[in-house]
């Protein structure tokens, strides 16, 4: 018996325009100045898309952990819009990073985890389900590997999880700096310190401080960290940021396109 074949819902490019589409977006971005680029992201941060099978709505939001901040309310009224006359199982929430915990506190979950904790917490309610839009991050790190040592991406990928210690609420109480970051050490020991390329790398703040010394000549500090923006060629962190953003975007789309073309309609919710 021949199986039929499932029409896609959507147009899928190319792996090569697609690449191709991602890092010319990325160079337009980075030739504006702040203010425009500040313009730019505001005028894309929502918008959708539909056709006669599925619709896909998009919400960039700010990383913020506040209850009262109007983003909430404004994604709230987009997700109820976005899914009032639609079969549950036939729609899927994106996050980023991964699928939060969640509690029967809604304000809870965002100060724990922002955006991501928020909308989680309303699909759960609808019973509707809640996918990582994020790459394998062994897979990510293999990317990387092939352009970069491994203290240096291990430094960027510290630098990516050490930010939330500044965010409020995020962080139990009496946690030090050190002991945050001693915990994200190991848990990246755990994730990809089997890897060949890092049987060597010692996964301590020693490194960390080696690393940071070899690249800007100082001593580092807490509140002397090197920026990861991927849009600012300042240091070899920036370059490591913008491959690294790449990787995850074209996984990105991939992602969303499989979804839609299951029949799904996707609401993605951003930073």
């Amino acid at each position: 018996m021949v199986e039929e074949l499932k029409p896609e819902m959507i147009k899928t490019l190319s792996d090569i325009d697609l690449y191709t589409t991602l890092m010319n977006t990325t160079s337009f971005m980075e030739k504006l100045p702040n203010d425009k680029l500040a313009e730019y992201k505001t005028s894309n941060s929502h918008y959708s898309f539909t056709n006669s099978n599925v619709s896909l709505e998009y919400f960039g939001a700010q990383h913020v952990f506040t209850p009262n901040h109007p983003q909430f309310s404004n994604i709230g009224n987009a997700f109820e819009s976005f899914t009032e006359g639609k079969e549950p199982s036939k729609v899927v929430v994106f996050v980023e990073g991964s699928i939060p915990a969640t509690t029967s506190n809604i304000e809870e979950d965002i100060y724990s985890a922002g955006e991501r904790g928020y909308i989680t917490h309303l699909a759960k309610i609808k019973n509707i389900e809640v996918r990582c839009i994020e790459p394998d991050r062994i897979e990510e790190v293999k990317y990387l590997l092939k352009h970069f040592p491994p203290d240096q991406i291990e430094y960027y990928y510290y630098l990516r999880a050490v930010r939330n210690y500044d965010r409020s609420k995020r962080i139990k109480e009496n946690t030090t700096f050190e002991l945050y970051s001693e915990q994200i050490l190991n848990h990246h020991k755990k994730i990809y310190g089997n890897l060949e390329a890092f049987g060597k790398y010692d996964f301590s703040m020693r490194s960390i401080k080696n690393t940071h010394r070899n690249i800007t000549g100082e001593d580092f500090g807490q509140n002397k960290r090197l920026d990861i923006n991927p849009r600012k060629p300042t240091t070899i962190i920036n370059t490591i940021s913008k491959l690294s953003s790449a990787f995850r975007d074209f996984y990105h789309v991939r992602t969303i396109e499989q979804a839609l073309n299951e029949g799904k309609s996707v609401f993605i919710v951003n930073g």
